[in-house]
């Protein structure tokens, strides 16, 4: 199983070609043939997961009838739950270790949801000005993360003016340019919280923060509890938050 984060990919299953564009979830059954084609374009960037079932419940069709792949939504439980799995089973260093029980049953819990019925917006293309930006503004908070972003900037990533860029974000998904970039320095935040030694003020920083004070405000109006007490959490064993994004 794998997910599309960013830059579009063809995945062919046995000679038939499936787009898979960012926020996709692609299911690679065994014993079939199948392959990728990256976007020629632009970067791109995925995360897979591979396991196997011994035994499947009554209630669930057999895995030639899964879906081959799934455009997420905004709220789609599939992506935040495919992302706790990697995040309960990998350790900071991304080497794989064998999986718990409770890994096992949020794998469970995973493939019954990709298994629901799609909702009725799936499948809606996104706005290509709107990818660009996402693309764009992906890269740039992974590769600069204290790179300070501005809207004209972003609109000229996406090749529109900031006016359209606004009304792609909030018509596409329910909120603004800017608080999409915080939100995913915020996303940067907690993995370096989870997987470092740093202090809150270097994950401030290194997350594109103007200071640890506005870092602290902006992480607990969106995970609940400030920085320090969410990384002594995790540390005890509880599991990442959920992905602010999903909770839209």
């Amino acid at each position: 199983m794998g997910s599309s984060e960013s830059g579009r990919v063809t995945y062919t299953l046995d000679g038939q070609d499936f787009d898979a564009p960012p926020g996709t979830i692609i299911v690679a059954r065994p014993g079939f043939r199948d392959g990728f084609r990256w976007d020629p374009e632009r970067s791109t960037r995925h995360t897979f997961m591979h396991f196997a079932a011994a035994s499947l419940p009554d209630d669930w069709p057999t895995p030639d009838r899964w879906p081959v792949l799934r455009t997420l939504t905004q709220g789609d439980t599939v992506r935040p739950l495919f992302h706790r799995v990697l995040d309960d089973w990998c350790d900071g260093s991304r080497r794989r270790q064998v999986p718990t029980r409770r890994v096992c049953r949020i794998v469970e819990a995973l493939i019954d949801s990709l298994l629901l019925p799609t909702p009725a917006e799936v499948g809606t293309a996104m706005p290509v000005a709107l990818e660009r930006a996402l693309d764009w503004l992906a890269r740039a908070v992974d590769d600069e993360p204290a790179r300070r972003i501005s809207l004209t900037e972003l609109a000229a990533a996406a090749s529109v003016t900031p006016k359209h860029l606004c009304r792609l974000f909030a018509h596409s998904l329910g909120r603004s340019p800017m608080e999409t970039v915080r939100l995913m320095r915020l996303e940067r935040s907690l993995l370096l919280l989870a997987r470092s030694n740093l202090t809150v003020r270097e994950v401030a920083d290194l997350s594109g923060f103007v200071s640890p004070n506005h870092f602290s405000r902006c992480f607990r109006a969106t995970y609940g509890r400030p920085p320090s007490v969410v990384r002594r959490a995790m540390l005890a064993g509880e599991l990442l938050p959920a992905s602010p994004f999903a909770e839209r």
